[in-house]
Formats: structure tokens, C-alpha cells, sequence
């Protein structure tokens, strides 16, 4: 695949667009606008992307919010669910894209070209990678201009995939033909599902990188997966995926769920800022920009 400034680009076929964006959405007035914007703002035609948004029944004013931008809007809609899980299933059969991204509600496409470069690098051919991936910057939930690059190469995260999540998800484009070979979420993981379902793709064929200078979205660095005292449900959820889905348990995972535990011990006595860095995914691969 060519790389290059003026390489091939995957384009949309009879109408559907190469990128379908999902948010799944609960109370997030405060930040939906920005991640909605970042999205319409894209320097390409817009005939490339669609979003779609189901909400958890809100009562902060998301919904006012959906209402103002239903235009620029594919399909929402706001009922109760279960979670995040259930709310990224209920868009799976309303996607059109040939490639999905799950986006959260407090993120946002790292710049107006995000669209137009992943339509440049994803690999087209029916018979390529189920998940491509490229970087995401890590950055505090008030100000998504600047923070950490997380992310590496696949010959880099593979070990560590098998342990934790090391794919920056908000940065993994999924196929299509990864949900007709392998399903859906599995609604019974609240922390885990992306990693579950991830899991069950590359135990069948592995990623693509898309390329360590590639950033995809800018992630507010706050919610479930980056509270400190969550840290013990999500290994302990990890382990359940990889039970699963027969992968063997290791002594890195013992040293994982050391860890968990401790994340959460220093999170209870001394607040979560004093144990956020310990094990923090793909941080020995980070890079600071401006």
C-alpha cells in the first residue's frame, strides 16, 4: 500500500461512505459539541464519513444537543441501555462504512485531514486486515491541544496485547468483515469489550499499522478505563476475555493483577493522581507534542 502523498485512497462504493463514526453517549453536554465539530470540520467531501450517536437516555441537554446537530447526523437516537457496550451495538446494523470508529464522547478527530488520510491509508482489498490502527494523543479532558502520542507498532504491542490492551482504541479502525466473521460486542464486559472483541479478531489475523506519524483522535484522558480504582474490574476483565477466547494465563498476568491491585491501594489512600503512572499502557512508546 502506498503511503505517499498522493497514494490510492479507499473510496465509497454504491453510495456508503469509507468511515462510519460512532459515539455512544450519557450526560456529555459539556463536551459532545467539540467532538461533533471536529468531526463536521473535515477538509474532505463529506459523502466520505457518517456518524452515528446512540445516547443513554440523557437528561443533561445531550439531546438538545443531537437536535441541533441531527442535520450532520446519520441516525441517533436516546434510550436507555446498558452501558457503552450496548449503545455501540445498536449502531452496528445501522453502519454503512466500510470501516467503523468508536469514538467517546469527549474525544475528537486529531485534525480537519483525519478523514481524508484514514480514506488515503486504509488497505481496501476484501482479503486485508480486519482492524488498522494509528496513534492517539492522550491529553487532559479541559484541553485536548496537547498531551502524550500513545501507540507503537504491531511487532512492539503484540506481547503486550496478550496481557492488556496495548491498541489505542480510539484510534482502531474496525472492518466490516470483522463484525460478519466475529460478531458483536459482548455486552457482558463493561471495561473490557473493546479489547474482547479485538481479541477475537487478531487471534485470527493480526492489525495493520497505519503509521507511527498518523494520530487519529485527540482522548480526554478521564472516564471508567482511566479511573485508578477501576484498575483491578478491568485486568480482572481482561483475564475473562482472554479466558474466552482460550488464550493461556502467564506470569506477566500475575504481575498484571500485582499491579491492578496495587493502582488500586495507592487510588484509595493517596488519590488517583499519585497512581495513574504506574503501568500506564504503551507509555515507554510515548512521545510528547505540542
Amino acid at each position: 500500500m502506498d503511503l505517499r502523498p498522493g497514494g490510492p485512497a479507499v473510496t465509497a462504493h454504491d453510495n456508503r461512505p469509507v468511515l462510519t463514526i460512532v459515539i455512544g453517549t450519557f450526560n456529555a453536554a459539556k463536551t459532545l459539541q467539540r467532538t461533533l465539530d471536529s468531526i463536521v470540520s473535515q477538509d474532505c467531501d463529506p459523502g466520505l464519513w457518517e456518524i452515528l450517536v446512540s445516547d443513554g437516555a440523557s437528561t443533561d441537554g445531550t439531546t438538545d444537543i443531537l437536535q441541533l446537530n441531527q442535520h450532520a447526523l446519520a441516525w441517533w437516537a436516546s434510550e436507555r441501555d446498558s452501558g457503552l457496550t450496548e449503545a455501540w451495538n445498536r449502531c452496528l446494523s445501522r453502519a454503512r462504512g466500510e470501516w467503523i470508529l468508536f469514538l467517546g464522547a469527549d474525544d475528537a478527530l486529531h485534525d480537519p485531514g483525519t478523514v481524508r488520510e484514514a480514506a488515503r491509508r486504509l488497505p481496501s482489498s476484501p482479503t486485508g486486515a480486519e482492524l488498522a490502527y494509528g496513534r492517539i494523543l492522550l491529553a487532559p479532558p479541559e484541553d485536548l491541544s496537547k498531551g502524550i502520542i500513545l501507540g507503537s507498532t504491531w511487532e512492539s504491542a503484540r506481547r503486550r496485547f496478550f496481557l492488556e490492551n496495548s491498541l489505542p482504541h480510539q484510534a482502531v479502525f474496525h472492518s466490516v468483515r470483522l463484525f460478519e466473521a466475529c460478531g458483536a460486542f459482548d455486552e457482558s464486559f463493561r471495561f473490557a469489550a473493546d479489547y474482547e472483541l479485538m481479541l477475537r479478531s487478531i487471534l485470527r489475523t493480526p492489525p495493520q499499522d497505519l503509521g507511527q506519524d498518523f494520530v487519529v483522535t485527540r482522548m480526554a484522558d478521564a472516564g471508567m478505563s482511566s479511573d485508578p480504582v477501576n484498575a483491578w474490574k478491568i485486568h480482572k476483565e481482561f483475564r475473562r476475555a482472554r479466558q474466552k477466547n482460550g488464550v493461556p494465563g502467564s506470569f506477566g498476568e500475575r504481575v498484571l493483577q500485582f499491579r491492578a491491585s496495587l493502582k488500586r491501594s495507592l487510588a484509595t489512600t493517596l488519590g488517583p493522581r499519585y497512581s495513574r503512572w504506574i503501568g500506564r499502557p504503551f507509555l515507554r512508546q510515548a512521545r510528547t507534542r505540542p
